[in-house]
């Protein structure tokens, strides 16, 4: 995953800082100054979580999990990219691996 090629990812990661730095803000000026370093970086775990999961498709339940395709998404993007290499800020609709793989790309690139 490579943010100088993948415009979207590219676009994702600045939504995502944006809205990370705007919590730390919040933090600093509220009442929840006495929150630990490693609380604050739980809250964003949270926050990246919800955001991959709104990203690629939403979150849902076992049962809904189990009968989810992202299959016409994927071919979607293979065909936008002429290629069976995917940009993961293309995906919209995403089953585990690649909810997982977009959630480390992201984490990483926060560093």
């Amino acid at each position: 995953a490579d943010t100088r090629v993948d415009q979207s990812l590219r676009l994702y990661v600045q939504q995502v800082e944006e809205a990370m730095a705007a919590e730390r803000r919040r933090r600093a000026e509220g009442e929840e100054q006495w929150l630990s370093a490693e609380a604050a970086d739980l809250s964003h775990v949270y926050y990246l979580q919800e955001f991959v999961a709104d990203t690629m498709g939403g979150r849902m339940s076992l049962a809904e999990y189990e009968a989810f395709d992202c299959s016409d998404d994927l071919l979607r993007v293979r065909q936008l990219a002429k290629s069976e290499v995917l940009q993961v800020g293309q995906i919209r609709r995403g089953r585990a691996r690649h909810r997982a793989f977009f959630f480390k790309v992201r984490a990483r690139l926060r560093g």
